[in-house]
């Protein structure tokens, strides 16, 4: 069966559709008031942090949430531009299955941190703080490299309706290998913001470091279009459970 797309046409597209979805800016948008609001911080009294602050803080990130379970799912489901309607109406059927991924996906995230810093402690005599010191700095490159390896995964799991962690993992890895060949285009937009925030020096204002985030979420949303369209054209198979 003839592709429907070559691969310059099927990248091309991802960029566009990101420009030109509604949908994706908002979601862009409120993740970047999102970061204006964490780095300033929540403001402390004697007894410590507002409680209402917190919950509304709760609140706008579950909104944030569940905005991006919409685009997901809007993304992975249509074939033109998000709109904002599809946006904030997508993923209210599959919301609590999405939350519930990503439980999932911290508590194997923490346990595998924990082990690993358990294991580094112990061979180095230093204490947690100090090795997180150390650690940082080479976050964002591993985060990046972990969202290049499972740059499937959740266009995968919107795109077949399966939200089992494990399974889908196995199938995105199958496929990321599968298409290893032809990764350059996601390999240069997932590290390419890395690349750029490992430029900056250390004393770089959050007037340049917050549009660079911006980009880089907008960059993310294009990987998500090119993988989901890829594997919709590949027909699925259907999930077995979820």
């Amino acid at each position: 069966m003839t592709p429907p797309y070559t691969e310059s046409e099927r990248r091309l597209r991802a960029v566009v559709r990101a420009f030109l979805s509604p949908g994706v800016w908002l979601v862009v948008g409120v993740q970047f008031l999102m970061q204006l609001v964490l780095r300033q911080g929540l403001p402390a009294g004697e007894a410590g942090p507002d409680p209402l602050l917190t919950l509304a803080l709760a609140a706008f990130m579950m909104g944030f949430a569940y905005l991006q379970a919409g685009a997901y799912r809007g993304l992975a489901q249509g074939a033109e531009r998000l709109t904002l309607r599809e946006t904030a109406t997508a993923g209210a059927a599959l919301f609590v299955r999405f939350l519930w991924l990503f439980l999932k996906l911290g508590l194997v995230a923490a346990l595998v941190f924990n082990l690993f810093a358990l294991l580094l402690l112990t061979g180095a005599d230093m204490r947690p703080e100090a090795l997180l010191r150390q650690l940082v700095p080479y976050m964002a490159p591993l985060l990046a490299a972990l969202g290049f390896v499972f740059a499937y995964w959740l266009p995968l799991v919107f795109v077949s309706g399966d939200f089992r962690l494990f399974a889908t993992w196995r199938r995105a890895l199958a496929t990321a290998w599968q298409r290893l060949p032809q990764s350059g285009f996601l390999a240069l937009i997932l590290f390419l913001p890395v690349a750029l925030f490992a430029l900056l020096p250390e004393a770089t204002p959050a007037a340049v470091l917050l549009p660079l985030s911006l980009i880089a979420s907008l960059f993310g949303w294009i990987a998500y279009i090119y993988c989901a369209e890829w594997l919709r054209d590949q027909s699925p198979r259907a999930p077995i459970g979820v």
